[in-house]
């Protein structure tokens, strides 16, 4: 089980608090990069997911059925 004091620290660096935590001086430029510079490279297991858009124009759904 991840101690408090250890999810705290993951919490600094979420992606979506960064910028915040950067202004409001909690964390420095170089905490990120020593922080993103210490992860591990995983992309051997990315997966790549190709998505096509579906013509929607005919749906009723975005013509109010008009």
């Amino acid at each position: 089980m991840m101690q408090l004091h250890e999810a705290l620290q993951l919490v600094k660096f979420d992606k979506r608090l960064i910028d915040w935590h950067l202004s409001q001086g909690i964390i420095t430029q170089a905490d990120v990069d020593k922080f993103n510079s210490s992860l591990k490279d995983d992309s051997e297991r990315a997966v790549v997911v190709d998505i096509e858009a579906e013509d929607t124009s005919s749906d009723s759904f975005y013509t109010n059925g008009q």
